[in-house]
């Protein structure tokens, strides 16, 4: 799902208070002394951004306010960089033989930063609120799985008592689900499972995270937030864990959307800064900064989708055939100017934390391409139907499809036309597509999760993309995955499954998404989630320069 930022400019209200503030020293003398930051040290982060639209866990959603959520706040779990799921606020979990009732039990020396103990009632109090149709939380629907979640969030019934979140004692917490599903436990590493203040949010509304306001229960806590100049967190002193708050301070500067940041990085007013649209472009073209570079991979792919309920695609063989002829290390850069990176697979390696395989050299790739065509009846692209490919009008979308045409033309003698719509059009094209070829398809994942890709997009009792495909084996594995606990056994069951899907291509895989940061040569440790892209400090150490 698309991130939304929200931000605003300050230059008219800074003219202000520069001639307030003149005024107030004619009138009432000197003003007190403004404290400047002194020096960074080893144990300071900085960090620029634009304002975050909302700091709410419940309605944020841009990488800059996720950034500063995760740090303020801790949900029951998080999952690492190779997918596993572990222990946050919630030292354990327990899943009912049926798979459909989850008991955490939670840290006994979780606290919030005001010393309150943390319970299973804080958290409960956060699920619900956010399905509260008044909130309007953004993600509330990931929340659906739980019992009764959906009626309440859509007005169905009046009040939360029915949703089957209970606290049971101050440290366990029993969910129950509509269905089995292990993918839960990953859901519940999302901003939206996080815990709330109830008290912080009853005594001040909207202004409840406000720096002398809010109360966290994170390894940090906001201790200033001066609109559009700066931010200051500093360790909570009543996290659990005394290890996790690697910085005595974190700095963020606060920047215009149009101010450029690299200037704030040579001047190493900012460790960290994420590049995009002109900034990552004048990055890649220079020499000095091209190596500070990191591109972090994320849960996100484009591909295509084929309609395998109709002549030629009902062949796996011309499928694979279409799929290979692409030479992705040559197309995705001409078509993305973002952070894309070419993509072998229908699921992204995110999900897995796994390396990116070396790609076959092109003209091999070509070689088996033809190869496939000949044995599927169509040598040379001859006898070969009509083919449309279905893609909604923008210059990327343009380049894509023309890349891909002419592509096809020259390795499989198979011509392909444009079959272009506005934007609405195309949104309900997607929902009903008929009696279409190939069109063009993108997701994100929503919780990081496999099931978010195989269960939903390609199952074939939910057929998301309308592709028609159906395989009795994969529909299987995907269906006995969801429901195994045991993390590693269920990655490998879906492992299994995706080797199925990849080999069967009812898809194209053509890029992964991705965000990049530029990173001073003195920070390590620094990562993106590939959930939002926000950044992730728990291993980050800054060596930085007497």
């Amino acid at each position: 799902m698309a991130l939304k930022q929200r931000f605003r400019s300050r230059a008219a209200s800074a003219m202000f208070i520069v001639a307030v503030a003149t005024m107030l020293v004619a009138a009432c003398g000197p003003l007190p002394e403004v404290k400047v930051p002194g020096e960074p040290t080893k144990r300071t982060l900085q960090l620029a951004m634009t304002e975050p639209g909302s700091i709410d866990p419940g309605t944020a959603s841009d990488a800059g306010a996720l950034t500063i959520i995760n740090l303020l706040f801790e949900p029951l779990t998080k999952v690492l960089r190779d997918g596993t799921v572990v222990p946050a606020a919630a030292e354990s979990w327990e899943i009912s033989g049926t798979g459909r009732t989850f008991f955490f039990r939670l840290r006994s020396e979780a606290k919030w930063q005001s010393d309150k103990r943390l319970t299973s009632r804080d958290f409960r109090y956060g699920w619900t609120r956010n399905l509260d149709p008044v909130v309007a939380a953004d993600y509330s629907y990931l929340l659906y799985s739980i019992a009764g979640a959906q009626d309440y969030a859509e007005g169905i019934m009046e009040d939360d008592g029915n949703v089957a979140i209970t606290a049971d004692t101050a440290e366990e917490l029993r969910v129950h689900l509509n269905g089995p599903s292990s993918s839960f436990l990953a859901r519940t590493a999302t901003w939206t499972f996080m815990p709330l203040p109830r008290d912080a949010i009853n005594d001040w509304r909207d202004r409840w995270t406000e720096a002398s306001h809010i109360d966290t229960n994170g390894p940090y806590r906001l201790v200033e937030w001066f609109h559009g100049e700066s931010m200051k967190l500093v360790p909570n002193p009543h996290y659990w864990d005394s290890s996790r708050p690697r910085f005595d301070e974190i700095r963020v500067k606060i920047v215009d959307p149009e101010e450029a940041l690299i200037p704030l990085f040579r001047n190493q007013v900012a460790d960290v800064i994420e590049l995009e649209g002109r900034e990552l472009q004048a990055v890649r073209g220079s020499d000095d900064l091209r190596s500070l570079t990191a591109v972090f991979p994320m849960a996100g792919n484009w591909f295509l989708v084929f309609n395998v309920q109709k002549e030629p695609w009902t062949d796996v063989r011309v499928r694979q055939a279409f799929s290979i002829a692409i030479d992705r290390q040559d197309l995705v850069p001409r078509v993305f100017s973002g952070s894309e990176q070419p993509s072998a697979s229908l699921v992204p390696r995110a999900l897995y934390g796994g390396e990116r395989e070396p790609p076959e050299p092109p003209e091999a790739a070509a070689d088996e391409a033809r190869r496939l065509l000949v044995e599927a009846g169509y040598p040379g692209g001859e006898g070969f139907p009509p083919v449309k490919l279905s893609y909604h009008r923008t210059s990327q979308w343009e380049r894509l499809a023309s890349s891909l045409a002419l592509r096809w033309s020259d390795v499989l003698g198979v011509e392909v036309g444009h079959d272009v719509m506005e934007w609405r059009e195309y949104l309900d094209f997607t929902e009903s597509p008929g009696d279409f070829d190939i069109y063009r398809a993108g997701w994100n994942s929503e919780y990081l999760d496999p099931e978010n890709w195989h269960n939903v997009l390609w199952f074939s009792k939910e057929d998301f993309l309308r592709s028609g495909w159906s395989n009795a084996e994969y529909d299987s594995l995907v269906e006995r995955a969801d429901v195994i606990a045991d993390q590693q056994l269920r990655r490998e069951t879906y492992a299994e499954a995706q080797a199925i899907l990849d080999a069967e291509s009812p898809g194209i895989p053509i890029a992964e998404r991705g965000t990049a940061y530029l990173i001073q040569p003195y920070v390590t440790g620094v990562w993106a989630s590939p959930l939002g892209g926000y950044l992730v400090f728990d291993d980050t150490v800054v060596e930085r320069p007497e």
